[in-house]
Order: structure tokens, then C-alpha cells, then sequence
């Protein structure tokens, strides 16, 4: 279990993965990141513009779809995670699984990070 005495970063957020542990510096990005991501646009009632309008994409000609799907991403990212700036997006399309790698620079440190997320763009 952590306690204050264990952040050392003034970039943490009580981890979604492991009960009673923290993230910190780049696990803290990346986490947040992922929420964006992870999240229906319009599903936070306090954020109606956070997160990623996915069900928009969905049984949509793939191409076009994923094209959309990474300008989405992008844009979100770069409103609610100022500390970072993108530097590449790769994709990765099987079937209707697609999975988008965002190569990214810590704004403050310079410091490179990635972060994968995967979307089903089938109903």
C-alpha cells in the first residue's frame, strides 16, 4: 500500500491496475492517456468533449474509419494531456481490431514514451 511518503514525482494518480499502489512520471501519463482513449466521448457528465467518439466509427469502411479514428485520438490527447506532444502514430489493422501506437515527448523532461490502445470498430 503506498503512502505520501512514496510519491516522489509531482505527476502521480492512484493506479487503475493494482489496488493501493500509485502511479508516477511516465506510468502516470500513459495511464492517463489510456483514460482518454478508453473513453466514450459524452460519457463524462463534467466532460462532455472527453474521450473518443468510437461508436461514430463503428461498421464504417475501415480506411476511413481508422483515418478518423487517429486524427480523434490526436486532438484529444493534445486538449487534455498538455505535458506531452505526439510524435508518431502507427496502426495496426486485424480484421476490425485496430491498434494505435502514439510515440509521444514529455513537454517538460523530453523524455520519449508509447503508448498502445486498441478499438473494435465492428458493432
Amino acid at each position: 500500500m503506498a503512502t505520501l511518503y512514496d510519491i516522489k514525482s509531482s505527476d502521480w494518480s492512484i493506479s487503475k491496475d493494482t489496488l493501493g499502489n500509485i502511479n508516477q512520471g511516465y506510468n502516470d501519463i500513459n495511464q492517463c492517456i489510456l483514460n482518454i482513449l478508453s473513453t466514450q466521448r459524452g460519457s463524462d457528465p463534467l466532460r462532455p468533449e472527453f474521450g473518443v467518439p468510437i461508436r461514430e466509427f463503428i461498421d464504417q469502411p475501415i480506411n476511413s474509419a481508422v483515418a478518423e479514428l487517429i486524427r480523434e485520438c490526436v486532438d484529444q490527447i493534445t486538449e487534455f494531456e498538455p505535458r506531452i506532444e505526439i510524435i508518431a502514430v502507427g496502426k495496426k489493422i486485424e480484421n476490425s481490431q485496430v491498434f494505435l501506437t502514439f510515440n509521444y515527448r514529455d513537454a517538460r523532461t523530453k523524455a520519449n514514451g508509447t503508448v498502445t490502445q486498441s478499438f473494435q470498430l465492428n458493432g
